[in-house]
């Protein structure tokens, strides 16, 4: 079964976002799929991750006082 990287990407954030899966999971998840040498899902994953990450970074700093 093949999975686009757009595909990889939404099934990722949406993961991330709704806690079902953390850092030590998409660890994981980027293994599997470069063993399987589906590089473009692993791109998506990746892009996924760190928008997550900046969005995070955004509201924490959106919810500190300055």
């Amino acid at each position: 079964m093949y999975f686009s990287k757009e595909e990889c990407y939404d099934d990722t954030y949406l993961s991330l976002c709704l806690g079902l899966l953390g850092e030590e999971e998409v660890h994981h998840l980027l293994r599997y799929y470069r063993d399987l040498e589906y590089y473009e899902c692993c791109s998506g994953i990746v892009q996924a991750y760190k928008d997550y990450k900046n969005k995070d970074h955004e509201l924490d700093r959106a919810n500190s006082p300055e």
